[in-house]
C-alpha cells in the first residue's frame, strides 16, 4: 500500500512522516465518510493546472479491507487523529502492523497512546471494534 503521508508544522519547522502499513492490500479503496457541507480548495504553488478546487470534505476515511477482513476508519476528535480498527468475524488481528518514517522516536505512552516524536504530535491509541 502508498505511504500515507501525516504533515505537521509548527512556527519554526515542518516535520513529514511517512506510515506504511506492512503486507496490506495494494489497491485498498479509500472512501470518505460523513460528508461535509461546501468544498475544499488545494492552491499550492503558482501552476493553476496543478490546483485541485471544489473538492468535496468529509469528517473521515475509511480503508475498505486493508488487511483480509479488517478496515480502518480514520477521523478527527477533540484535535487528535483517531484510528479505528474494525475486524470482522474471524480476521486475524495479527496482520496489523506498520512503521513510521521520519520521526525521531515512536512510543507507546502509559494510557496506551502512540507518540511519534517530532515534538508536536500525539496519536491516541486505536479502537477495535468487532
Amino acid at each position: 500500500m502508498d505511504n500515507t503521508i501525516h504533515q505537521f508544522s509548527t512556527a519554526f519547522s515542518i516535520s513529514v512522516v511517512r506510515m506504511r502499513y506492512e503486507g496490506a492490500g495494494a489497491n485498498t479503496p479509500v472512501v470518505g465518510i460523513d460528508r461535509q457541507p461546501g468544498t475544499v480548495n488545494y492552491l499550492v504553488g503558482s501552476d493553476s493546472t496543478k490546483w485541485h478546487t471544489k473538492l468535496a470534505a468529509y469528517s473521515g476515511i475509511v480503508y475498505q479491507q486493508l488487511y483480509p477482513g479488517i478496515d480502518l476508519h480514520y477521523d478527527g476528535t477533540d484535535g487528535f487523529l483517531k484510528s479505528t480498527y474494525t475486524l470482522a468475524a474471524g480476521a486475524n488481528p495479527k496482520l496489523l502492523r506498520w512503521r513510521y518514517q521520519g520521526s525521531k522516536d515512536v512510543q507507546v505512552d502509559s494510557a496506551g497512546n502512540l507518540l511519534i516524536l517530532l515534538g508536536v504530535t500525539r496519536l491516541q491509541k486505536p479502537v477495535m471494534t468487532l
